[in-house]
């Protein structure tokens, strides 16, 4: 069954044929690209699905208005792990590291080990506004973009 709502992502897991897509209608879904069939709806957000990302071939995390990330095992459908925050989560990058980055609401990024759920570090007030966008560059660093109109490095 397709959303009900906006999508806002939709994230592709490398060298495979799934596809994860997140939504206003508070939930994820994933894929299968082939096919065209929906292999998992993810309910366990409360409120819109802003940002999603792949962490492996079997677990998937998403970022929402509800202020928590979601680390969900991608078959079952269960949530395995809980973040909270204080703030929106806006997006999500996974890192070569397996560290799972964080852009929130505030402007704050955060890197996280999505295993235990433990923040490793913040880079608080990154940006003056929310953080949309973030990509790895030269596989050791990250490139973002905010609401601030300004791309860090």
């Amino acid at each position: 069954m397709a959303h009900t709502d906006s999508i806002n992502q939709i994230k592709i897991f490398p060298n495979s044929n799934m596809a994860a897509s997140a939504s206003d209608d508070n939930t994820v879904k994933v894929w299968d690209l082939t096919s065209t069939r929906l292999i998992q709806t993810y309910t366990g957000h409360t409120n819109n699905v802003e940002c999603v990302e792949f962490l492996d071939a079997n677990n998937i995390a998403s970022g929402s208005v509800d202020n928590t990330i979601q680390i969900w095992q991608i078959t079952s459908g269960t949530t395995k792990k809980t973040i909270k925050f204080s703030s929106w989560v806006t997006s999500l990058l996974l890192l070569p590291n397996g560290l799972l980055m964080s852009g929130d609401f505030t402007g704050s990024i955060k890197a996280w080990n999505a295993t235990s759920g433990t923040m490793s570090y913040s880079l608080a007030n990154s940006h003056k506004a929310a953080v949309n966008a973030m990509i790895v560059v030269n596989g050791t660093e990250i490139a973002s973009g905010s609401d601030d109109y300004k791309g860090l490095k």
